[in-house]
């Protein structure tokens, strides 16, 4: 795309600090984006949103032995100074009421806000051990050299084989 070989990338907002930091002119001048289009009579909203939007989340546990320093070392995370580094590096920070000059950043703000749901990654729902399982029989499949069925059987195998 910086060539102006190719006119556009599936890709995700996580790619915008990358953009930003090796090409500040074309993502100042150039960079754009859309969601994806929408099938006609396809099911769901098209104004979901599927991924992380921004970086990161944070989370306590309803099991943490310790909140209360939990939620202070979440606070030091993502301070003043952070959020204002993560803006500037083109990141959505995880705080509520966060405003941007950043054209980008702005249109991504509006299409969280106006989003029914937002989907997280189905390997951020699964233990480390199956998510790694997931991530790599989905490589596979990608690559074609694993069949679903394959995938299937280690997948289930990765399920049995957590103990939680």
């Amino acid at each position: 795309m910086y060539s102006g070989k190719a006119a556009m990338e599936l890709m995700g907002t996580w790619q915008l600090s990358t953009i930003k930091s090796e090409n500040p002119t074309f993502y100042q001048n150039s960079l754009g984006f859309f969601p994806f289009p929408a099938i006609k009579e396809g099911k769901g909203n098209p104004r979901d949103i599927v991924g992380t939007v921004g970086d990161n989340s944070y989370v306590i546990s309803s099991t943490c032995k310790s909140p209360d320093e939990a939620f202070a070392l979440m606070q030091y995370m993502i301070d003043d100074t952070s959020v204002e580094l993560r803006a500037k590096a083109g990141r959505v920070p995880p705080v509520k009421g966060f405003k941007t000059a950043d054209p980008v950043l702005q249109q991504i703000l509006q299409l969280v806000e106006q989003a029914p749901s937002v989907q997280l990654w189905y390997d951020q729902y699964l233990p480390p051990s199956v998510a790694e399982a997931h991530k790599d029989t989905s490589q596979a499949l990608f690559a074609l050299s694993m069949t679903p069925e394959q995938a299937a059987k280690t997948m289930e195998q990765a399920a049995k084989d957590y103990k939680p």
